[in-house]
């Protein structure tokens, strides 16, 4: 199946909303994938978003802060950043520009994780899924550190690799191994009850 988008007619509205965290990030994130110039009026003055508009400006951006408006001009094409990206204690910036930047590196790279499929994937078993090399989301926790372990380069842009690591070695640490020492809810119902 291939999709084509095609764009509708111009989208020249104005919106005026209390100023939100949620809202200001996705601001100037949309701002970054736009074409030309964006006014963002009301945009929440915290450490968070304050990040957030750096961010920007280290993807390429240009960031002009005029007090009732932030203006962000889109680079023509987001530049890696050159140093790592500070999201201070933000959990929700952390995972946003994650994932715009995975998503762009997988765009660059033109990475397609399954080619065109002909038949159902609902439909196939899990034998047969394998059997054609169909690659599977991480069932467990130590599946997914164990394929961050493997591919972790898109997050190099965010995070340095003394980061990931630590990050991988207190997941193991404090959630994968002590929760693989203890037994399961069936194995312990069906050993300790009488």
């Amino acid at each position: 199946m291939i999709l084509k988008v095609k764009g509708g007619r111009k989208f020249n509205e104005e919106f005026v909303v209390d100023a939100d965290k949620s809202i200001s990030h996705r601001c100037a994130i949309f701002s970054l994938l736009s074409d030309g110039e964006n006014e963002i009026k009301n945009y929440l003055r915290a450490e968070d978003t304050l990040n957030s508009l750096e961010i920007a400006k280290a993807l390429g951006a240009e960031v002009e802060d005029r007090g009732e408006i932030i203006k962000i001009k889109a680079p023509e094409n987001l530049k890696e950043a050159e140093d790592v990206l500070y999201c201070g204690n933000s959990g929700t910036t952390i995972r946003i520009y994650m994932g715009l930047l995975a998503g762009i590196d997988g765009i660059k790279n033109k990475d397609i994780p399954v080619g065109p499929m002909d038949e159902d994937l609902f439909e196939l078993s899990l034998d047969e899924i394998r059997e054609k090399n169909i690659p599977q989301m991480p069932a467990t926790l130590r599946e997914a550190l164990e394929g961050l372990i493997v591919d972790n380069d898109f997050l190099k842009p965010v995070f340095t690799q003394d980061m990931i690591d630590t990050y991988q070695h207190y997941q193991f640490e404090r959630q994968v191994w002590p929760d693989e020492a203890r037994p399961t809810a069936f194995e312990f119902k069906s050993t300790y009850s009488c």
